[in-house]
Formats: structure tokens, sequence, C-alpha cells
């Protein structure tokens, strides 16, 4: 994974968090924002160099142009979708983007860390989009956003040795799986994860070994079948 470039719109809550988390990191940032620097507590503040504008005024446009001029969106939210991070949802769904909604209602900063991490090692992301709720919508979003970015980019990734977590890319299903891993993450006992990650769905399936006996444990989000209704 090597995310070159952060971009967002800029508003509060996950954006603002996505362009402040690339800064403490490193990362360059950019990406379009509307043309009179409208976000919800004031104009964007202009720390923020390297953010284009739109050419209107309407949050809209600037957000179909961040989806459309990166790599792939995620989204985060604490809850459904709704507004603006549906409307993101519905563009990269519409151009058949890569998109990940994280829900962090559902998952700790560090699960949801590490599903980026497996989206963004899949897709190749070098541009991120990121997006999701506001501020004034979600309180606290902010700060959950900026230390799940923080975590998912600053886990340092050991070369992989027996005994330790392992990856082995497979080509099992050729049309629906666009990203098949499986993971040794201990030698006793043996536990094994089949990782499928799709534009709209993420699923992970375990399976544990220990003195003959099996267990498997099934997590997915979004949907998992080719075809969207």
């Amino acid at each position: 994974m090597k995310v070159l470039k952060i971009v967002s719109g800029g508003q509060t809550g996950a954006d603002r968090a996505g362009l402040d988390a690339a800064i403490e990191l490193g990362i360059p940032i950019g990406g379009f924002i509307p043309s009179d620097r409208w976000a919800e507590d004031g104009p964007i503040p202009d720390r923020y160099v390297g953010l284009s504008d739109s050419g209107a005024a309407d949050p809209a446009v600037r957000t179909r142009l961040n989806v459309e001029n990166s790599d792939g969106t995620v989204v985060l939210t604490k809850g459904r979708p709704t507004g603006g991070s549906a409307l993101t949802i519905k563009i990269a769904r519409e151009l058949g983007r890569p998109r990940l909604h994280i829900d962090l209602h559902k998952l700790s900063i560090a699960s949801a860390a590490e599903r980026i991490r497996l989206w963004l090692t899949s897709f190749e992301i070098e541009v991120l989009n990121v997006a999701g709720s506001r501020e004034s919508k979600e309180p606290g979003i902010y700060d959950e956003v900026r230390n799940v970015l923080l975590d998912a980019f600053r886990v340092s990734k050991s070369p992989p040795v027996i005994g330790s977590s392992r990856t082995l890319s497979l080509c099992l299903v050729p049309k629906p799986v666009h990203f098949l891993e499986t993971r040794v993450i201990q030698s006793t006992p043996v536990q094994f994860e089949l990782v499928l990650n799709k534009p709209e769905a993420f699923a992970k399936f375990s399976v544990r070994a220990f003195k003959g006996c099996f267990r498997l444990n099934v997590e997915t989000s979004g949907k998992i079948h080719d075809h969207e209704q």
C-alpha cells in the first residue's frame, strides 16, 4: 500500500480529518472545494495548501470531481450514510469507482484501520478521496476518522515469517472476486482468513483449526453478490 496523495472536499468532520491526518503523516493533500471555500464552520482555512476551486458554489460539484479524480473513495460515517456521504457513494457507484464505507458505530478504530489497509492494497490506491459525515451531524467524528487514518497508515508490516502473518494471493473465482487472500495467523492452533474485497463489499471468512475441530467466522459489509439490485 503506497498512498501518494489524500484529497477531500474540505468540509468539517471526516473531510477535514482526512486532510489533517495526511499533513501529520507527510502525505501531500489536494481535492476540489466550493468556489467560495464554503464549509459549515466558515471559509476553509488557507493552511490547507493544494486545494482546487471546483468552479461552483454547489458542494455536489466538488463531490463528483473528487470521486472522478481519485483512485478510490473511503466514506466514514457513524451509521447509515446520508446527505453528502450518500451522494458520494452514489456517484462512485455510477462511475464504477472503488469505494469503501466504514461505519464507525460498528467497527473499532483498529478494525476500521485494518479494513482500509486491505482495501487500499487490493485496489492499489495511490490517490485516496476521504469523505463522510460533517462534525455538526456526528459530533466527534473528526477525532475518530483522524485516529483511524493515522492507525491505517502508520502500521509497519514486517517481512513474512513462518508462524506469523503471511499473505498468499489466489485466483479462484475470476469475475466477482477482485481480491482474495489467505493469511496464516498463527501456527498452533492454525487459523486461516479469506478476505474478499469488491468496490461495494467486504467479506472476511476465518477458519480456525485445533485438535481436529474447526470454527468458521464470517464478517461482511455491503453487497457481496456480483450484481447490484
